[in-house]
């Protein structure tokens, strides 16, 4: 049995009503002081996240194995491969970059800090009004930066507003669809709308839904269970490729994890 009913009220509370208010409060301080760079601001930022040293060692996950090491080192690689996953699935025509549950801006903003396409339109599409205005209060340091935000209700995401690209659209997730234990196949067909040719990649921790995921599926499952985290994610993607929907293009499980028993995986699909 879960441990935790992962609604609506629940997701308020965790970030709508106490980490994205806090946070909020973190970037008007950096702001205050006379930061007037973005990159300087958004680690500023994250460092005041970070629950441990970076020198400090721990468990974490890397290359797909359980390892012990400093802090710094796994969460530096599970940031730089992301965002490295995210800049070989830009083209040319990018026009539009969309984040799905972009929380308080962190990987949409460096993105853009570590060479995003430069005229595209980026979207930060978030639950929480909270998250919304952490991004829109960090968007005002990089004035040529075209950012806006928008109110993402996952189970409702029909109701989101993003003006569409003529374009490629480049639209991703970092461990945001993992709030919903289960994904409705109306995420996908919303996101495969956004362009007139589309990349997504999800960044979720979800490499038990996968298979093969050795010694640590079990108790992969169990934390996933014990959260009320996405057990379906996989199972989607896969049926809505045998539709016809979409293609997988590369799946990586469980390839970096600053929590041993949450590691993220790398899914990369195209609409069509």
């Amino acid at each position: 049995m879960s441990h935790v009913k992962r609604d609506e009220t629940w997701v308020l509370r965790e970030y709508g009503d106490e980490k994205w208010p806090a946070v909020l409060e973190q970037i008007r301080a950096a702001k205050a002081s006379g930061e007037k760079d973005l990159s300087r601001a958004l680690f500023d930022v994250i460092r005041l996240q970070r629950d441990l040293p970076g020198w400090q060692e721990r468990a974490c996950v890397l290359g797909g194995e359980e390892r012990v090491l400093p802090f710094g080192v796994a969460w530096e690689a599970r940031q730089g491969i992301t965002c490295e996953t995210l800049l070989d699935c830009v083209r040319p025509d990018t026009s539009l970059v969309v984040e799905m549950g972009s929380g308080w801006g962190f990987n949409l903003l460096q993105l853009w800090c570590k060479g995003g396409p430069r005229h595209a339109r980026y979207v930060a599409a978030e639950f929480t009004a909270a998250g919304r205005q952490c991004t829109d209060e960090l968007a005002m340091l990089a004035p040529q930066l075209k950012l806006t935000t928008a109110a993402l209700d996952y189970h409702d995401v029909l109701a989101t507003e993003i003006e569409k690209t003529d374009g490629h659209a480049l639209v991703f997730s970092c461990q945001s669809l993992e709030q919903i234990p289960h994904v409705k196949p109306d995420v996908v067909q919303f996101i495969a709308s956004l362009g007139s040719k589309v990349t997504c990649v999800h960044v979720e921790p979800i490499g038990w839904q996968m298979g093969d995921g050795g010694e640590f599926a079990e108790l992969r499952r169990a934390y996933a269970e014990k959260h009320d985290y996405n057990r379906n994610l996989w199972e989607l993607l896969q049926a809505q490729q045998a539709e016809g929907a979409i293609t997988i293009r590369r799946a990586v499980p469980d390839f970096v994890g600053v929590n041993p028993e949450n590691p993220v995986s790398a899914i990369e699909w195209q609409a069509g």
